[in-house]
């Protein structure tokens, strides 16, 4: 009898556990043909999802490094090719000879396209109107040693088209025209080097660029389309910042990929930042001792976001950029993500879709993945765990609500589908970053003595879960 009920109870408690666990196994990525080995980006239509157009060269353009080398012999640069089913086939490559490390489609007009590009030892901007099919090869606009790397547009109150652009190799690495790159101009006040820059898509007169730290660091934001430029970013003092992304959520709420580089030129991952006022404050949310290279939010349902992670793959996010999973199983082991794209697909129970650029790998593509922990557009943030599954640590995020010390009567124990007590508020410790005042919001567990499985973290009145892998 005893040996019988032991044994229901052990199928009972591995039902409990089957259905906590998020499948891990559906975390699958697929390599994409067609392209080649060194992507320079992922580019997808909001109006098409089944539109793709990837740029990719033979050699490679590492924008890892501060002083970039880019190729110059006009062999093996390869543009970029068009999908119009997913990724499935692709076109022959357009713009061959030149290396694309842009495209951006207009906002005034949907056939109007414009590609950063560099040829030999210039880089510059090339113009389409039929939708990217033919390009004004004749006319390279904003032409120089620098290299435009992102550009985007707005509409002003005259309905007149307004173009932006980041650049590296130059301190005048924010650039902009209003007569479609015919005439180039840049703020001489802001002393830059910079991989991205990005409109608020809820305010339109709101816009961020990131200094790399070449020059300047940090995050820098404008009211007044780049006549004057503010930074007070407490909590990414000393570090590189190599993507920028304002949520379609909140105003307020910016996300930034951040690392540091010493001067022997040694890379050191820090991760994925949040800010919720604009830009003035930062606080480390996931892929903690990772570089991030760029940051992708679906177009539809902008709680999903993508963050390519160097070695560590990619990790998504299902709550606006709150908290952060690691999606890595089926890509090459060891082998860098430098970028990541949604496209325009409806999210379904199963997940979403993600594309995938692995520096030296080519394209790779997702089936549906899922978060194990998603929020609706009422959100109500409170405490949360990441990163999750954990492997050596979690953190704990929310605990403070703010700067003040933790309450020491708030006892906060992890217990493991037994209902045991296996850790308490004894293992824990500040986070490293804890910024200029010396106190965190995040409280660090040291989980790495816990067999794998399912665990219960209880803290007051709340209980989260977490994976231990």
């Amino acid at each position: 009898m005893k040996k019988l009920l032991s044994q229901k109870f052990s199928i009972i408690w591995f039902l409990v556990f089957i259905s906590l666990v998020p499948d891990l196994f559906s975390q699958q990525w697929t390599k994409i043909p067609g392209t080649s080995f060194y992507l320079n980006g992922i580019f997808l239509s909001s109006q098409n999802p089944q539109l793709l157009m990837v740029s990719s060269d033979d050699l490679p353009t590492d924008f890892s490094e501060q002083n970039i080398g880019f190729p110059y012999f006009g062999v093996g640069q390869n543009g970029f090719r068009i999908s119009t089913d997913g990724g499935n086939t692709f076109s022959d490559p357009i713009l061959n000879g030149y290396s694309v490390y842009n495209l951006h489609q207009a906002t005034d007009n949907s056939n109007h396209w414009f590609a950063s590009v560099r040829r030999f030892t210039r880089g510059g901007v090339l113009s389409s109107t039929d939708g990217g099919k033919t390009w004004d090869t004749d006319n390279i606009k904003c032409s120089g040693n620098f290299q435009i790397t992102k550009i985007i547009s707005k509409k002003n109150n005259s309905n007149e088209l307004e173009l932006y652009a980041s650049a590296v190799n130059t301190d005048e690495g924010f650039k902009y025209s209003f007569n479609n790159f015919d005439e180039c101009f840049t703020n001489e006040d802001l002393d830059i080097q910079s991989l991205d820059i990005a409109i608020s898509p809820l305010d339109k007169n709101l816009m961020f660029i990131a200094g790399d730290g070449f020059h300047n660091s940090g995050v820098y934001r404008t009211y007044d389309n780049g006549k004057t430029w503010l930074k007070d970013s407490a909590g990414l003092e000393n570090k590189r910042v190599l993507c920028v992304l304002p949520s379609a959520f909140n105003k307020a709420w910016v996300i930034c990929g951040v690392d540091s580089i010493d001067l022997n030129k040694f890379r050191y991952g820090k991760g994925i930042y949040l800010s919720q006022d604009t830009g003035k404050s930062w606080k480390r949310v996931g892929a903690f001792g990772s570089t991030v290279f760029s940051l992708a939010q679906h177009p539809l349902y902008p709680k999903f976001i993508a963050a390519a992670c160097d070695r560590d793959g990619v990790y998504l996010s299902g709550s606006f950029g709150w908290s952060w999973e690691r999606f890595s199983e089926g890509l090459p082991k060891d082998s860098s993500v430098r970028q990541v794209a949604i496209p325009a697909i409806d999210s379904t129970k199963e997940g979403i879709i993600v594309y995938a650029g692995v520096f030296g790998e080519g394209l790779y593509k997702s089936i549906r993945i899922k978060t194990s922990v998603e929020t609706n557009e009422n959100l109500n943030i409170s405490i949360i765990i990441s990163p999750n599954p954990a492997g050596e640590y979690i953190e704990i995020t929310g605990l403070n609500k703010g700067l003040q010390p933790l309450v020491s009567e708030q006892e906060i124990k992890i217990f493991n589908l037994l209902g045991e007590c296996v850790l308490s508020v004894a293992q824990t410790f500040p986070s490293v970053d804890s910024g200029q005042t010396g106190m965190s919001d995040l409280l660090r567990i040291d989980v790495s003595g816990l067999p794998a499985g399912v665990y219960f973290v209880r803290a007051g009145d709340w209980v989260g879960r977490f994976l231990k892998i």
